[in-house]
């Protein structure tokens, strides 16, 4: 990962300290963002693993979303694709509910 892991661990280590949960979840997925556009899948997994926690304590579509994408990215095979594309479909319905 070309950015510092320790400045990452810092706001994740600030994050637990404050016991802001749904902004934890929020900064946690976000992290999980650029973990995964660094190519450091073993970094997401860790990320998701944290945010599984929390994700049962503090539920929100929105972030459950992000998680779902997340997971599927990991998944490296059609079945993580066609995944993607059904859960794109469900935002979609979520968001914009037809008619």
């Amino acid at each position: 990962m070309n950015i510092k892991k320790s400045a990452i661990e810092e706001i994740r280590a600030e994050y637990r300290m404050e016991n802001i949960n749904y902004d934890r979840r929020y900064a946690l997925l976000q992290l999980g963002f650029i973990s995964l556009i660094e190519g450091d899948l073993d970094y997401l997994r860790g990320i998701i693993e944290e945010d599984g926690e929390l994700a049962e304590k503090y539920p929100a579509p929105k972030l459950d979303y992000i998680r779902e994408i997340f997971i599927n990215c990991l998944i490296d095979d059609d079945e993580g694709i066609e995944n993607l594309i059904k859960l794109e479909t469900n935002m979609k319905n979520t968001i914009y509910p037809p008619n």
